[in-house]
């Protein structure tokens, strides 16, 4: 979902007020910052991918000279608020992380 020119502003509002760096890790330049969209990463877990499964919105902060792009959580932001559906969805996905937490682990090279 693409911001609007209000969610723009409490975007750049939000990082001045948080004094959120404008330099860039991987260029290493103050270029300016572009914004970009309200976006959701899938979350695999053993077995693949579980679509209905919790997801947290998170907004694209994009270099405007390398193009590395940086993700920040939506809700704390202003830009996304959580409604029906979702906070069930959200529920279920805490329930089922929990869950997964108390499941032995090992890590494979």
């Amino acid at each position: 979902m693409a911001l609007d020119q209000a969610q723009q502003r409490l975007l750049i509002e939000w990082m001045e007020r948080k004094k959120i760096s404008t330099q860039c890790p991987a260029c290493d330049t103050s270029h300016d910052w572009l914004p970009g969209d309200i976006v959701a990463a899938p979350v695999f877990k053993p077995g693949g991918l579980h679509l209905g499964s919790d997801l947290t919105p998170m907004v694209e902060i994009i270099c405007d000279n390398c193009g590395y792009v940086r993700f920040f959580a939506a809700a704390p932001i202003g830009l996304y608020e959580k409604r029906g559906q979702d906070e069930r969805c959200e529920d279920r996905g805490r329930a089922q992380r929990k869950a997964d937490r108390d499941k032995p682990f090992t890590i494979s090279a």
